[in-house]
Formats: C-alpha cells, sequence, structure tokens
C-alpha cells in the first residue's frame, strides 16, 4: 500500500493507495480538517464512502453531513470544502483534469506536508 500526506490551509489528508487498475485508484483516507477549511476541486470523479467519524461538507447550494454508511459521488470540477475527521474509502477515476485550492480567494496547488501553498 502507498501513503502519501497532504497538508495545506490546516487539513491533513492521509491517504493510502491499495489498487490502481487503468487510471481507476482505490484508497484510504484519514481526512482530518479541524477548521472550515478551503475550497478545493480534485484531479479526478470520486466515489467515497465514510466509515469513520463524520464531516460537514460545504458545496455550492448548502451543506451536506457525512457520517459513517454515507455514499457520496463527486465530480472532478465541484468545488467543495470541509470540516471535521472522517476514514473514508474512495474510487477515483483517471484524472481529468488540474486540481484546485482557493485560500484567501485565490487559486493555489497543494503542495507537500512542510510547505506552504503558492499563489498561481
Amino acid at each position: 500500500m502507498r501513503r502519501s500526506v497532504t497538508t495545506y490551509a490546516g487539513q491533513t489528508i492521509v491517504r493510502y493507495k491499495a489498487l490502481t487498475v487503468l487510471g481507476w485508484t482505490v484508497a484510504l483516507h484519514a481526512v482530518h480538517a479541524p477548521g472550515s477549511g478551503s475550497w478545493h476541486t480534485h484531479y479526478w470523479d470520486s466515489w467515497s464512502l465514510c466509515l469513520l467519524g463524520g464531516l460537514a461538507e460545504a458545496v455550492d447550494g448548502g451543506v451536506r453531513t457525512v457520517r459513517p454508511g454515507t455514499l457520496r459521488f463527486r465530480p472532478c470540477a465541484q468545488a467543495h470544502r470541509v470540516r471535521g475527521f472522517a476514514v473514508t474509502l474512495v474510487l477515483t477515476s483517471p484524472r481529468r483534469h488540474r486540481a484546485s485550492i482557493w485560500i484567501d480567494g485565490r487559486r493555489s496547488d497543494p503542495l507537500p506536508v512542510g510547505r506552504e501553498p503558492q499563489p498561481l
């Protein structure tokens, strides 16, 4: 299993990638987002199943509650932000576009742990 850690805007995501076939990936994500988080998109479409904990996920049009047993589909271009702690099982599609996060209203790219995001 391959492990990666991403930290930005006070959030930490630890990803354990279990299997990748033809660009599709199955992974376990541990999300620690104690604050309101930054708006962001992902490289891929995804389906996630919450296994432990819970999140408040803000999307255009409102806030969704994510609890154990919650299954969500998220298109790659859907901006969202999360708050809380959860462990999720995630299926991601092959990359569809460049991911982005917004800090103080400006788009930035997530960087590895220990480095601050830089404006584009």
